[in-house]
């Protein structure tokens, strides 16, 4: 039994692996299809089974972390053509959806693991955006971003405050 989960777990890292590298490939469309199938189902594999992932603590954050991985990846893959603002905007907006939702839904886990893929957008937007844009873009670009990062904010801890 021990040699049989090895082995599934060594054959879904090389899929997820897999599916990384044709998400980096511009235009495959094929990955982006079955990305966004995975990212769906771990996410709703995190939330069907939350009671069960979350007594495994690091599961939980594994399973978050792959399903946002992948959809970092898949929207990266969607809106690279339209310039790498757009990329961060597709980021900033998924983090803010992944944490409205687990706002509605009063899930502190699934609200916090937002911060992955803001901690990706913000540092995209500051390390890498803003120095290729012009001044008017840099403004707009670091206004969005600071505006983003605030509301995030107000929202954990309001989150913080739930017992």
């Amino acid at each position: 039994p021990t040699l049989m989960k090895v082995a599934i777990i060594v054959i879904l890292i090389l899929e997820f692996l897999r599916m990384v590298e044709g998400l980096l490939e511009k235009n495959n469309s094929s990955f982006l299809l079955v990305a966004s199938f995975s990212a769906m189902s771990l996410l709703l594999l995190f939330q069907v089974k939350k009671k069960e992932l979350q007594a495994k603590a690091p599961m939980s954050s594994i399973v978050l972390v792959l399903a946002h991985t992948l959809a970092i990846l898949g929207f990266y893959n969607l809106t690279s053509d339209y310039g790498s603002l757009m990329v961060s905007a597709a980021w900033l907006c998924y983090a803010i959806g992944i944490m409205i939702f687990g706002f509605m839904t009063k899930d502190k886990i699934l609200a916090k693991s937002a911060l992955f893929v803001l901690s990706f957008a913000a540092g995209k937007v500051f390390l890498y955006d803003l120095s290729n844009a012009e001044p008017i873009v840099r403004i707009l670009c670091l206004l969005m971003t600071g505006v983003v990062l605030y509301g995030s904010g107000f929202l954990l801890r309001k989150i913080s405050a739930w017992i």
